[in-house]
């Protein structure tokens, strides 16, 4: 573990590689004094403390040997000789030292496990605890993914509705512009033609009377003569009125037609418009339903205080594939109701699962 990283060692001399152990030792010294007696930190602090007295006693024991090797192999004078024997008592100390060390790192491991042994009943109880909070955990965020799942159906769905009835809307409106325009062609065609007819009358009126003043002036004026002018006038009366009247019923059936072509589509939408509200309704009051049966699957899940007792004692009594088989068949029931959802549910039950493996 980085916390354990030991600092680069000068290995040119056995002092260095001693005092580099040292120094190692310290560190890992200091940083055990921050750690608590039952942590996991605090057993691998002395491991690693154990392992550098050793690398420490096999440094001082080669030191030892190349000292005595020093005296056999070169000729030395009396001091020197007396230095060498100082150093080699001081050796023998050290190394003395050292393995005092190690039984004392060994039986504080051993003091370890066995204060571990004598607490862990209480650490399993902890233990179990603990997962089953992180198991309720997951419950409730399970809970959570299945009721906003159903909540974003019934939003995108409330949109789709909304969008329908905006198009079947934007569809009415369109026929009704349509409409306007044709009822519009009808009054321009009504006015152009009533203007024309005015026109042609005024014209009519004067080339009458133009012609009547040319008669007076050329002709002599009868009675019979006078009669047939007058029934002529009236008859060309009538037949203006009859094709007024024929004209003006047209353009009433025209009108009327294009009323009923209106009324035809604005029922037509509104049957449209009663079909998807109703069936709207229906899909809405049906994630309902199924909202709350979600909300209720995990109400009682939660409340089922006898499921998380034998799991407890599952955990207390290491059956941890038990535990975690338990739990993976509500995530096979969850993704079988909502597939979509499947990754979501898997990720979470999978993160309960490490942390029962761990």
């Amino acid at each position: 573990d980085n916390i354990f990283r030991l600092v680069p060692k000068v290995e040119n001399s056995f002092d260095i590689k001693i005092d580099d152990v040292d120094f190692d030792l310290s560190y890992i010294q200091e940083l055990r004094s921050g750690y608590d007696d039952t942590s996991g930190d605090y057993l691998k602090s002395y491991n690693l403390e154990l392992d550098l007295l050793k690398d420490k006693m096999k440094l001082v024991k080669e030191q030892g040997e190349e000292m005595k090797k020093s005296m056999r192999d070169k000729n030395l004078g009396i001091n020197e000789l007396q230095d060498l024997e100082e150093q080699l008592e001081d050796n023998a100390l050290a190394y003395a030292s050292i393995g005092s060390a190690i039984k004392s790192a060994e039986k504080a491991i051993v003091d370890f496990n066995k204060r571990i042994e004598e607490n862990i009943d209480k650490l399993q109880e902890e233990m179990a605890d603990n997962i089953i909070e992180q198991l309720k955990k997951a419950v409730n965020k399970a809970k959570d993914i299945a009721i906003d799942a159903v909540d974003d159906l019934i939003e995108k769905e409330e949109e789709r509705h909304e969008k329908v009835m905006k198009q079947y809307d934007n569809e009415l409106k369109a026929y009704q512009k349509l409409i306007d325009s044709k009822r519009r062609e009808i009054n321009d065609s009504d006015r152009d033609r009533t203007f024309d007819n005015t026109i042609g009358k005024l014209e009519e009126e004067k080339q009458g009377y133009q012609s009547r003043l040319n008669a007076i002036s050329g002709i002599n004026t009868f009675d019979a003569k006078k009669e047939r002018e007058e029934l002529q006038k009236q008859i060309a009366e009538v037949d203006e009125k009859i094709a007024e009247e024929n004209y003006q019923y047209e353009k009433t059936l025209r009108e009327q037609q294009l009323d009923d072509l209106l009324e035809q589509k604005e029922e037509e939408i509104e049957v449209k418009k009663e079909t998807e509200t109703e069936s709207h309704k229906l899909l809405v009051k049906s994630l309902n339903k199924q909202k709350e049966a979600w909300q209720k699957y995990y109400d009682d899940l939660l409340d089922n205080e006898k499921l998380f007792a034998d799991m407890r004692e599952m955990i207390l009594q290491g059956n941890f594939d038990g535990v975690e088989q338990m739990f993976m068949q509500h995530v096979s029931n969850l993704t079988f109701q909502l597939p979509e959802l499947e990754a979501k549910f898997q990720s979470t039950w999978d993160a309960v699962a490490q942390g029962i493996r761990t």
